[in-house]
């Protein structure tokens, strides 16, 4: 198969490497400032002895979602793992956030 014909066959088939790169690059950016600001936010809101479960379930469900997707496509077994303990991280928080709503913090 001459060079022309690959280029040709790798453009009709409409995948771009670099497009997935700068995806998953973009993807990872978006969590590393989420995880910042939900830091920030949290110690905001525990200085001022506010309850930061809300926060914790909101970052663990959106985690435990893309990983539970990535692991369906690829069948990696470390983002079924990472998306198990995150689904316990958003559980959890849940169930904090509520147990503190009818204690009537």
């Amino acid at each position: 198969m001459k060079k022309e014909e690959i280029l040709k066959k790798a453009r009709e088939e409409g995948s771009d490497e670099m497009e997935k790169f700068v995806q998953s690059a973009a993807m990872w950016c978006g969590a590393i400032i989420m995880a910042v600001f939900l830091i920030s936010f949290s110690i905001i809101r525990r200085l001022n002895d506010q309850n930061t479960s809300d926060l914790t379930a909101t970052i663990c469900a959106g985690v435990a979602a893309e990983n539970f997707f990535i692991y369906k496509r690829i069948h990696n077994k470390r983002n079924l793992v990472f998306a198990i303990i995150m689904t316990i991280g958003a559980v959890l928080s849940v169930i904090f956030f509520v147990l503190e709503r009818l204690n009537g913090r």
